[in-house]
């Protein structure tokens, strides 16, 4: 299995973890975001742009107190994996 499928698997196996800490709803938490008046996909990116920031500084200052770059990378990468699932779901709706 190439490295990249193998990180693949991982970011299925983290998103599960912590997507049972939210609710019975998928993508409960990101959801949320709609009673404030936002779309779900953009309340993932608004999530996303937090990592991107936690990223940036990381890249500026060379680290990071409560998780690591790894870690940002990957939940960003999991934000635009469930974003793309929103907005997919909401075009199929339109």
């Amino acid at each position: 299995m190439s490295r990249f499928n193998e990180i693949l698997d991982e970011l299925r196996v983290i998103h599960d973890k912590k997507a049972s800490d939210y609710g019975d709803t998928e993508f409960a938490n990101i959801r949320a975001s709609a009673d404030f008046g936002v779309l779900p996909w953009i309340g993932a990116m608004v999530r996303g742009a937090d990592k991107m920031k936690r990223i940036q500084r990381f890249v500026t200052t060379g680290t990071l107190n409560y998780e690591s770059a790894r870690d940002s990378l990957v939940d960003l990468a999991n934000y635009c994996i469930i974003a793309t699932c929103l907005l997919d779901e909401e075009n199929e709706s339109d």
